[in-house]
C-alpha cells in the first residue's frame, strides 16, 4: 500500500483509485435515485441518502476539472433540499406543506437543478475521457442522462 492506493499484484494499475470510488458514490447515489418505493418513508429517505452519496462522489472529483467544481456546488445543493424533504416529510407540517405555491416552485427548482447537475456531469466525464484519450466516452452517458430525466 502506498498512498493510500492499493497496488494490485502486477504492481502497475491500482486496484481502487480515485476515480473508481467517486463514480461508485455517484452510481449507487443515481441508483437511490431511480428507485422508488412508496412505503416506510423510503420514497423520502433513499433520495435524500443518493444526495449524500452523490455529494461525497463529486467532493472527490471536484479538483479534476472545471465541469465537476461547478457540478459540486449544485450536488450539495441538491443534497440539502433532498434532505429537506426527508425532514419534513417526518413531520405533522408535511400536508400544510405540501399544498403551498413555494414548495410547488421549490418542486420543479429541484427537478430543474437534477437536470442541471446531470449536464454538467456528462460535460466533466467528457472533458477528463478527451483529457485521458479516451474518445467517445461521453455518449453512453448522454444516454443515461436523457434516460433519467424521462424516469424521472
Amino acid at each position: 500500500m502506498r498512498g493510500g492506493i492499493v497496488m494490485s499484484t502486477a504492481g502497475t494499475v491500482p486496484a481502487v483509485s480515485r476515480w473508481y470510488r467517486a463514480m461508485s458514490w455517484m452510481l449507487i447515489g443515481h441508483l437511490f435515485t431511480t428507485i422508488t418505493f412508496d412505503v416506510l418513508g423510503l420514497d423520502l429517505i433513499l433520495p435524500a441518502i443518493a444526495g449524500v452519496f452523490q455529494a461525497l462522489g463529486l467532493r472527490a472529483l471536484r479538483r479534476e476539472n472545471r465541469w465537476f467544481a461547478r457540478a459540486y456546488p449544485c450536488m450539495v445543493l441538491l443534497a440539502v433540499y433532498r434532505l429537506f424533504w426527508l425532514l419534513a416529510g417526518f413531520t405533522i407540517w408535511y400536508g400544510f406543506l405540501s399544498e403551498q405555491p413555494v414548495i410547488h416552485v421549490l418542486s420543479w427548482g429541484g427537478l430543474v437543478l437534477r437536470g442541471v447537475v446531470l449536464f454538467l456531469l456528462w460535460k466533466g466525464v467528457g472533458e477528463a475521457a478527451a483529457k485521458a484519450g479516451l474518445p467517445g466516452t461521453e455518449k453512453p452517458f448522454l444516454g443515461l442522462l436523457i434516460w433519467y430525466m424521462v424516469i424521472v
